[in-house]
């Protein structure tokens, strides 16, 4: 989590200048706080990643509105819409994702080999990306995409279906911040 402007104007021109590594390898996303002491940049990044365009009078109107904001510490995305819809008098609508994603985190039989599972696993119709883990609970995790919660079930039963797999966790996709 980035905080001030300059260091968040540096992390979203190249992610490299405080960041040795992509939090992606590590299952974790890139993301900065927006409060007082944000920047236009930011903010304005962080809208665009919203799918809210403004204007520079609208954006300027919207940066005073955080800075004049003396009881909240930070704001969350609900938050900047409010705002946005306050001081621009746009009604800012949400839209559904075109499809679903799900994390499914795989645990193996301990008698079989990981890689078989993966290999099997990766051919399964709706399965993006299979990567294998160490240090925790589960062996495996998985990234499946569907165009509805009936097509991840199915997905998710195949999966399950494979010989070797003793269990899965599934943790459904709410939101997808760009790295």
């Amino acid at each position: 989590m980035h905080k001030s402007g300059v260091h968040v104007q540096g992390i979203l021109s190249d992610p490299r200048t405080y960041e040795f590594m992509d939090p992606s390898l590590l299952n974790r996303s890139r993301d900065y706080v927006i409060d007082k002491y944000t920047g236009k940049h930011a903010v304005k990044a962080r809208l665009e990643r919203m799918g809210i365009p403004l204007s520079d009078d609208e954006l300027t109107r919207v940066i005073s509105a955080i800075k004049r904001a003396e009881d909240t510490r930070s704001f969350s995305d609900a938050d900047l819409v409010e705002l946005v819809e306050r001081e621009t008098g746009k009604r800012v609508s949400s839209s559904t994702p075109d499809n679903i994603e799900a994390m499914v985190s795989v645990k193996c039989e301990s008698n079989i080999y990981t890689t078989s599972v993966a290999r099997r696993l990766s051919s399964i119709q709706g399965v993006r990306q299979v990567v294998e883990v160490s240090g925790g609970e589960y062996d495996i995790v998985a990234w499946v995409e569907g165009s509805s919660t009936k097509e991840i079930n199915r997905i998710i039963e195949a999966m399950r279906s494979v010989k070797g797999l003793s269990s899965t966790k599934t943790d459904m996709v709410l939101k997808k911040l760009p790295a």
